[in-house]
């Protein structure tokens, strides 16, 4: 299974730009908006904060969720604690803020505008901001069709296969109940990965919050080739966390949960000593 911790690599580009304004942005009335998206029901996730320590290092992803008044995805803020190493051997502390902004357009178009900081205290020098729009648009159903560099196939309500701008083609492998278990990439006739069979569920564990924890820590890989979204989990937006993407897994991924006397997911602990606090909104 994919590690959570990846050497932070400072983009030079921005995403790609739609041409919406941030005027319409400004003016934009969630609780308004109309779209065949629909949230998935549950326990609605107000939070998740992963902390993992490497060689005395404590690395955090905290991410808060704001929804609009039909609990649709409306904007995550992010605040990260990462550390850099430099080519001298020392390591840096970075101090990362992200906030993304979910607009629901007309003609079921999706929006999301992001903003990410990077702070390093003690180097200033690689201090550097980034910030980006993506868009897409969703089916009859509310799946995405498309979103920035890829398009998406469907199959019995599952995400099948998705075509990206770079000529690699991701099919997803399901289980039977809907859980993502692996994938194949492959580009002009040339397989690239096959990686089947490598992703594990709590056969026992459902998932009955509005929240595809799979998604999260990774698993649905084809978010992995948007730029900025590359590694989990500093990617500043979700797609199929929130069922963007057609149908998510019933089965919480392999590790060791905890639950509330309601029976919502309140801590993730998984083998590698990465461990999730989930809550929720009251």
């Amino acid at each position: 299974m994919r590690k959570f911790l990846y050497m932070l690599v400072l983009p030079l580009v921005a995403a790609i730009v739609v041409s919406c304004t941030q005027d319409d942005d400004d003016n934009y009335n969630a609780d308004a908006a109309v779209t065949s998206y629909a949230p998935v029901e549950g326990f609605v996730v107000a939070s998740v904060k992963t902390t993992k320590e490497n060689n005395g290092r404590l690395f955090s992803w905290e991410h808060k969720f704001t929804y609009d008044a039909k609990k649709r995805i409306k904007r995550i803020d992010s605040d990260i604690v990462h550390h850099q190493k430099a080519s001298s051997g020392k390591w840096y502390i970075c101090n990362i803020s992200s906030q993304a902004n979910y607009y629901f357009k007309e003609d079921n178009l999706m929006k999301v505008r992001y903003n990410i900081s990077r702070s390093f205290p003690d180097y200033e020098k690689w201090n550097n901001t980034l910030s980006g729009v993506y868009s897409g648009t969703f089916d009859a159903e509310g799946r995405l069709m498309n979103f920035g560099p890829y398009d998406c196939e469907y199959s019995g309500g599952t995400l099948y296969k998705a075509y990206f701008d770079n000529s690699r083609i991701y099919t997803l492998q399901h289980d039977s109940y809907s859980n993502i278990k692996g994938y194949v990439c492959d580009s002009m006739d040339v397989r690239i990965a096959s990686q089947q069979d490598i992703y594990n569920y709590e056969p026992t564990a459902r998932n009955n919050t509005n929240f595809d924890f799979s998604a999260y820590i990774g698993n649905w890989v084809v978010e992995r080739e948007i730029p900025d979204c590359v590694s989990w989990p500093y990617a500043p937006f979700q797609l199929a966390a929130f069922g963007m993407l057609g149908y998510g897994g019933v089965n919480l991924p392999s590790g060791d949960w905890e639950f509330d006397a309601l029976g919502a997911p309140v801590l993730f602990t998984d083998d590698r000593g990465y461990r999730t606090e989930i809550k929720y909104v009251q």
